[in-house]
């Protein structure tokens, strides 16, 4: 992937469709790969999803709230 789509991965509202990710970018935003997006799809783990058809998207604010559930709070 280009520099310009894992930047855009990690700037909020700037994926593809504005306010969704693809799995791809979020693959990038996680550093994980697109099969285990996948995984956890079928495992019911991560951020809620999008499924239109075979079109599987993320909304940004889903992700979001998944990052602050799994967020870690040092002392």
């Amino acid at each position: 992937m280009s520099t310009a789509t894992k930047q855009a991965a990690h700037s909020p509202g700037s994926g593809v469709l504005g306010d969704h990710l693809t799995p791809a970018e979020l693959a990038i935003r996680f550093g994980m790969t697109v099969p285990s997006l996948a995984q956890w799809r079928y495992l019911r783990k991560g951020p809620n999803y999008v499924k239109a058809g075979k079109k599987v998207l993320y909304p940004l604010a889903a992700v979001e709230e998944y990052e602050r559930r799994n967020t870690v709070e040092c002392a």
